[in-house]
């Protein structure tokens, strides 16, 4: 059986609010290459040592980074927003109708 891993959104799918989407997934292939560049891909042990050094460095930096965009987006798309807008708007087509 082979080695596989993930990188960019299928990795770490990130809500758009912080807009690293991109940025991680460049970083997650660079990261990729470094730890694949010393390796011959036929050595299945060696790749899948490999692999697992991508997934723990780039873990590091992405479980932060989503936790905020997580809380982030939370608190932007909140039901109490959509309720705020809902009422704004109804009160906006209430006072034209005056």
């Amino acid at each position: 059986m082979g080695s596989i891993t993930l990188l960019g959104d299928a990795a770490h799918p990130i809500r758009p609010s912080l807009g690293l989407g991109t940025t991680l997934a460049l970083q997650d292939a660079v990261t990729l290459a470094e730890v694949l560049d010393v390796i011959t891909p036929t050595d299945i042990p060696s790749v899948s040592a490999a692999l697992s050094r991508y997934e723990h460095k780039r873990i590091e930096i992405t479980t932060p980074l989503q936790q905020k965009a997580s809380e982030q987006g939370l608190a932007f798309y909140s039901d109490d927003q959509a309720d705020r807008l809902k009422m704004g708007c109804e009160a906006a087509l209430a006072s034209r109708k005056q």
